[in-house]
């Protein structure tokens, strides 16, 4: 990390204000860039953590289909390398007209 962003995680340099990460289209994370913004996560929540803070990472996609939740959050658990449990998915439903 630069010198000049190391502030933005110390207490009082605005650690406590980074509270949430949201990936969108987190389906396309995968192969060499997947695995670099993996990294990148851990390093983040590394940084926010040492403080004390929670990084609450969140991963949107809107091609996820019934079949494949387990799938899902087999691959947001490893992606942001926290357990995600069944209850985390978040699933559209359709009313009908």
């Amino acid at each position: 990390m630069r010198r000049e962003d190391q502030a933005i995680f110390r207490p009082g340099g605005g650690a406590s204000q980074l509270a949430y990460l949201v990936l969108d289209e987190v389906h396309t994370y995968a192969g060499a860039l997947g695995t670099e913004v993996a990294c990148l996560v851990r390093r983040l929540r590394g940084h926010v953590e040492r403080y004390g803070d929670t990084l609450t990472c969140v991963g949107a996609s809107a091609t996820v289909g019934d079949d494949q939740q387990a799938a899902a959050l087999d691959f947001a658990s490893r992606l942001f390398a926290v357990e995600f449990e069944f209850d985390a998915l978040v699933q559209e439903s359709y009313a009908p007209r």
